[in-house]
Formats: C-alpha cells, structure tokens, sequence
C-alpha cells in the first residue's frame, strides 16, 4: 500500500517537473537571423543584420543581442533589445561587410543565454538584386537564368527579399544609405515605395542619388504622379504591343502587359525608360514584374539582370593600394626620411667637431679638459639624435588626422563619402569612435590580433568600441556612407563656356576640371560662393595625374580603377575635382585634438 502510494507520488512529481521544464522551454525566446537584403551574400559593401526576437512567455524579456563571427569567440557586436510578452521585436546590427558569417546569441543582464542561431545566407554573387515586394505572398519568383548576357560579361546574379512587417505589411529596409552600397540593383513596385517608412525611404533614396541604381514597376498611370521627384513631371505611359529589345529571340508571354514611357528626365533605358538622379539612376520597367503573366518569366528575369549588369560608375570598393597610400599620408611616421639625413649630418658634424676640438683642448689645456669636452659632445649629440627619433616617430603629443573623399553630383548637397580616421599617441590607450555622419559605418583598417566590437545604442547609433591604439603606430578606421554639403557645387556648361559655382561656404582649392570639348583644365581657387569660368582657366595635365604625385590623390585615383568608368576625371564626362576647406569640423577626435585634414571632392556634371 505505501509503496503504490510513493509509486504514485513520484510518477506525479516526476510528469509536473517534466511539465515545468517543457513550459519553460516553451516559453524561452527565439531567434531568427537574416539581413535587411534577405539572404544575399556579396563582397565589397555593407549590410545590415536583422535578428528577430520572438517573446511567447507571458512576462516580457530584455538584454543583450551578441554577434559572433564565425569561427571566433569574441564578441563583433552588441545591441539591447526589450520585447514585450507575446510579440516579437527586430533588433538591427549593421556590419560593415556584406560577406561575413555569423553567430548570434541572446544574453539577459545576468549573462545567461536565452537563445542561439546560426548565419544561413546564399553563396556570394557577383550581381544582386533586392527586391522589395509587395507583399510576403507576392514576391518574385527565384531567378531561373543566373548569367547576364549582355557581351563580354559573365556575371552571377542572385535575388534577395525584403522581409515584411507581419503587423503593418510594410517592408522592413534599413535606415541608412550605405547597407545598400553592395547592391547592384533594388526593384519596388511604385505602390509600395509610396508607403515605405520615410526614414527607410530616405535612405534608399539616398543610396540612389548617391550613386545606386532602383527600378520601380509601374501596374498603372495614376501611380506616375508620386515619382515627379524622381523622374520628372509629365511622364506618360503607353501600352506597346512589342519592345525592340531583345536579341535572344526570347518572348516576354502573350499576356504580360508591356509599357513605354516618355516625358520627364527619361530617355531610353534597356528596359523601359531611365532618368538620372543625382549620381543614380531610376529605371520605369516596361513590365511589372509582380504581375500574374511576368513573374517568373524567363524574359523579364533576363532583363532585370540587364539592368542590374548596367548599374551606375560610381567609385567602387577600393584597392588595398588606395587604403595603404591614404594610411601612408596620415601616418606621422612617415617624417623619418628627412630625419636620418639631420641624424647623419649631425653625427658628422659631432665626429669631425670633436676629433678637432679634442686635439687642441688636449695641447692647450691637457687631457682632462679634452676628455670633459669629448663627453659633452657627445651627450648632447646623444640627446638631439635621440630627440630627432622621438620627432620622426610623430612626437610625444597624441593627435588624430583625417582624409575624407567625397564624391556628389553636381548641384547636389548629399554626397557618398570615405573617411580615413587615423590615431596617434606615444602611449598605448583605448579609444571609442563614433561616425562623423551617424547613419555612417566604421570599420578598422589593417589586421588586428582583436578587432574592436561594435556598439549600437538604444538610439540606432553605431560606434567602435575598445579601439587599441598602440605607442608609437596609427591605428586607422574608415567611416562610409553619405554626408550632407553645407551647399551644393555646381557644374554646368553654357555653349563653349564651363562655369563652376561654389555653393558650399567654404573655398575649394587646386580645382580642375576634365571638359570633353577642351580637355584638362586647371581652375586653380574658387572661394566660397564664388563663380569662376573656362575664360580663367589654363590647360593642364593634371587629369592624367601627373601633377598628382601625393598619397591622399594617388588613393583617390586608385578608387577608380574598374569599368565602365575608370579614370578619377573621364574623358566623356564634366568632372571637377578639388580640395574642399575642411572648416566647421570638429577639433577632437577620439579624445585626441585634429591636427591635419584634407577633404578631397569630385563633382559629376553630364555625360557629353
């Protein structure tokens, strides 16, 4: 009788402890790890991670999203996130390359982990296409042909989706221009990107005016009216039986509804019409692709390949040569070779000196004054060689130093830019660096036994944490993204005549142009919100970079090495380029006073 009745004890202690355990698993959080682009993989951009936290407990939960890259123990990353009870929450951690892996762990405030998951993006593409749908159910189809034809070119395409909000149905982009520099092309049917949500809109616009590249899908007229801003007014759309647009003998479908645009900016596009905007381009598509006949047609899906292979020549991913000439012109370091000169003529002068002064000391005075002068000569050459080295190794002072690239369209205020941020101490320390512009990213230049962990605030702003600066070495971090000109560069030509107006308040110095009708050109200084012309100007050779020889314009060059435009100053294109006063920047950086700044600026006027 006892025994059955312990039996029975321990069976229902035993299945309510099972029940705890099962509740408590039940009611743990979850992760899912994707990126804003969708499972897009590429090299040479950045990208914005989204981990999704599901809460199905009925209290809620708070603490600590940690990235690990793959293969390594360290922390890369860290973001709070707070999810109330029965919902879920998407916690953002931007990166600054589009190719790495990772691993992420949710964290509570007492260091327990509540949840794992692992980074399962595709293989890395050499062409992506981000499409932004309408809707979870309404996405484009997978992309059969993966190899754009266009000649001479044999690139991989991949597609990648924007993930929709399960609770308002608006896609979820990211808030800064620069997660879409690896993209080669964004497709967004005109009736979503008229709800997006602005600072998402912004953003993307912002990467097309900027340099990027979107095609928009138009199902009717009346949405023409909301994209003035982009491509112009009075745009018209027209039904076409045919486009003469394919070589392939391929068929866009008896049903698929084909259109042509005229009015606005647009000219002529391989797919539909095409208006500049700013350093982009935005594409009208002759067929919407989300419709029943074209989604998933072969012949659409080729095009769009066309379009993303013909996306705009804005400066790519630089050389590792662009990276070490910029360090080079900002390492203080690099004043050693004037030094062992000074050394050298000092340690003759010191040797020939006292070989002369020791003789005739020694016969006027005796060997005791010799050898005290001897010593004297000798220890105050010691202490100027050894100050002379102090002096080539940058000094005793901690300073920082920056080199900025920018590039805009002309008659523009919001340009791309690339900030080199270098540091210096003669002491080792840890410094925390936030970005110029805060929708920016940083990210540390040369290899590092520990790469510093990014930080992102409650606010959305990103920063490098525990940068180790090491005695006497300049650590550098490049910040990317967009930043706004206090006023815009305008660049314009009147008949035979280039006019060049300097909008920004601050003067641009050494300023040439490439004209295709007159070639280089060398305008020389134009002040702050002054005009200068052609008529001032005198040929030069300095579009050819031979009058280029310093580090900071050799890496600027070195930043336009690809097709289909590789030169800093094209032949076919009205081009300035010049240094920008850097005045109204901040004079500390890091903890560390600014003692030397260069903004270099290349504005793009039309194609001639």
């Amino acid at each position: 009788m006892h025994s059955a009745v312990l039996r029975r004890a321990l069976a229902t202690s035993l299945a309510a402890g099972l029940g705890l355990v099962a509740s408590a698993a039940a009611a743990s959080p979850s992760l899912e790890l994707t990126s804003i682009v969708g499972r897009l993989e590429y090299g040479g951009g950045a990208t914005e991670l989204l981990v999704e936290v599901r809460n199905p407990d009925h209290a809620s939960v708070h603490g600590t999203i940690e990235l690990r890259r793959s293969g390594s123990g360290s922390v890369a990353a860290h973001a709070p996130f707070d999810v109330p009870a029965g919902e879920r929450r998407h916690v953002r951690i931007p990166v600054a390359s589009g190719a790495e892996r990772f691993a992420v762990t949710a964290v509570d405030d007492a260091g327990n982990v509540l949840a794992r998951t692992g980074d399962e993006r595709a293989d890395r593409t050499s062409l992506a296409i981000f499409e932004i749908p309408p809707s979870d159910d309404d996405r484009l189809q997978a992309l059969k042909s993966n190899v754009v034809h266009a000649p001479g070119r044999n690139e991989t395409v991949s597609l990648g989706h924007a993930a929709i909000d399960a609770t308002t149905g608006v896609p979820i982009l990211s808030e800064r221009a620069v997660v879409y520099e690896g993209i080669s092309l964004v497709v967004i049917p005109a009736r979503v990107l008229a709800r997006l949500v602005p600072a998402q809109r912004d953003a993307l616009l912002g990467w097309v005016r900027t340099g990027g590249a979107l095609a928009i899908g138009v199902s009717q007229a009346s949405e023409l009216g909301g994209l003035e801003g982009l491509v112009g007014a009075g745009v018209r759309m027209q039904p076409a039986d045919e486009l003469p647009l394919d070589d392939r003998g391929a068929s866009p479908g008896k049903n698929a509804n084909l259109f042509v645009y005229e009015g606005g900016r647009l000219r002529t596009g391989p797919f539909g019409g095409v208006a500049e905007l700013g350093l982009g381009t935005v594409h009208l598509l002759a067929v919407d692709p989300w419709s029943t006949a074209a989604n998933g047609n072969e012949w659409v899906q080729d095009h769009l390949a066309d379009v993303a292979a013909d996306r705009p020549a804005r400066f790519r991913p630089y050389a590792d040569s662009a990276a070490v000439s910029a360090v080079k012109y900002l390492d203080p370091n690099e004043g050693y070779r004037s030094v062992i000169v000074l050394v050298g003529l000092l340690l003759a002068a010191h040797a020939v000196g006292t070989a002369l002064g020791f003789r005739r000391i020694a016969l006027r005075r005796g060997m005791g004054p010799a050898y005290r002068f001897a010593a004297v000569t000798s220890a105050a050459t010691f202490a100027a060689v050894a100050g002379l080295g102090v002096y080539a190794r940058g000094g005793l002072a901690a300073r920082s130093r920056e080199l900025a690239f920018v590039e805009v369209a002309s008659g523009e205020r919001l340009a791309w830019v690339q900030r080199h941020r270098a540091f210096f101490a003669s002491d080792a320390r840890k410094v925390d660096i936030v970005p110029r512009d805060p929708a920016n990213l940083l990210t540390p230049l040369g290899r590092e036994d520990r790469e510093p962990a990014v930080r992102v605030d409650g606010s959305g702003v990103v920063s490098l944490v525990g940068v180790q600066v090491r005695p006497w070495q300049t650590t550098a971090v490049l910040e990317k993204g967009t930043t706004t000109l206090p006023g815009a560069i305008s660049l314009r030509r009147e008949g035979d005549t280039v006019l060049v107006r300097n909008g920004t308040g601050r003067t641009l110095h050494k300023v040439v142009v490439s004209d295709p009708q007159r070639g280089c050109l060398a305008f020389g200084e134009i002040p702050g919100g002054a005009e200068s012309t052609s008529a001032t100007a005198r040929p030069s050779n300095a579009c050819t970079m031979t009058e280029r020889e310093s580090a900071p314009w050799r890496a600027f060059d070195a930043m336009f090495t690809t097709q289909p435009e590789p030169r800093l100053l094209p032949e076919k294109r009205l081009t300035l380029v010049g240094e920008l006063d850097p005045d109204g920047a901040p004079l500390d950086d890091g903890g560390m006073p600014v003692d030397q700044r260069l903004v270099i600026v290349r504005v793009s006027g039309g194609a001639s």
